[in-house]
């Protein structure tokens, strides 16, 4: 004789197997998921679309470096009926829709100021600040503070007052400071992990937004941006000791919100 049991694990089995086979028939609508950025590049609009979203926000992140100023990353969602066999159309469909969508959000108007944007010459105005800053570094070893000089140079040099020159001594140091610690550091520590945050400034306040995420804290990032509310880089720091009370003690930070 059965048991509650075991009718219960029956019909969930059987559940399951329904499911199963509702999914292999395409039954239910898949979902599509894009993100997106446009930029200028030799006087052409191009549109840059990748179902990643860390590695959408990794090419934002390093545009400037290439001398590419991209508008804010954008992300689309399209749930569509996908017969076996025409995923790659559909997904060709999807993203054509989502190019069209972007081509009407962003005018060509606002492309002719990134590129004037671009055309600014940089200054070396950071410059003093962070050599004295790199002083300061110069016996430390800890990985996240070595991040926070890193980030915020970066910043610096996003915002032009630092040039190419400046901004490429101060790389080769941070890597030559990475390459140190890691040579130095215990091998329980290969498989790290890290939380990630920033602060930002709201009705005069400091606030800290952080997660273990690195995609969520940058699409937090850009809502604030779209609000033009005054933030920090992106920082990290090991998740054993997670907490961002030392980005509030960190008296420099407030020199790199805008």
């Amino acid at each position: 004789m059965l048991t509650n049991k075991d009718i219960y694990k029956s019909r969930d089995t059987t559940v399951s197997e329904l499911v199963a086979q509702m999914m292999e028939l395409k039954y239910f609508d898949e979902q599509f998921m894009y993100y997106a950025t446009a930029y200028v590049e030799n006087d052409v609009i191009k549109y840059r679309l990748n179902r990643s979203a860390s590695a959408m926000y990794d090419f934002w992140a390093n545009s400037m470096e290439r001398h590419i100023y991209p508008t804010g990353v954008k992300r689309h969602v399209q749930l569509l009926k996908v017969p076996s066999g025409k995923e790659e159309e559909k997904a060709m469909e999807v993203r054509d829709t989502f190019i069209i969508k972007l081509q009407k959000m962003f005018p060509k108007e606002l492309f002719q100021m990134l590129a004037a944007l671009g055309a600014v010459p940089p200054t070396d105005g950071a410059k003093d600040l962070l050599e004295q800053w790199q002083d300061e570094l110069e016996l430390c070893y800890e990985e996240d503070q070595i991040c926070l000089y890193a980030e915020a140079s970066k910043e610096a040099y996003n915002r032009k007052i630092l040039t190419d020159e400046t901004w490429e001594k101060i790389k080769q140091w941070v890597k030559s400071r990475q390459e140190q610690i890691s040579r130095n550091q215990n091998v329980i520590w290969n498989n790290k992990k890290y939380i990630y945050g920033y602060l930002f400034e709201q009705n005069g306040q400091l606030q800290d937004y952080s997660n273990a995420e690195k995609t969520i804290v940058f699409e937090h990032l850009f809502e604030m941006k779209s609000k033009f509310m005054p933030h920090t880089p992106i920082f990290f720091k090991l998740e054993l000791s997670s907490q961002m009370q030392h980005f509030r003690e960190i008296n420099f930070i407030r020199r790199f919100i805008p």
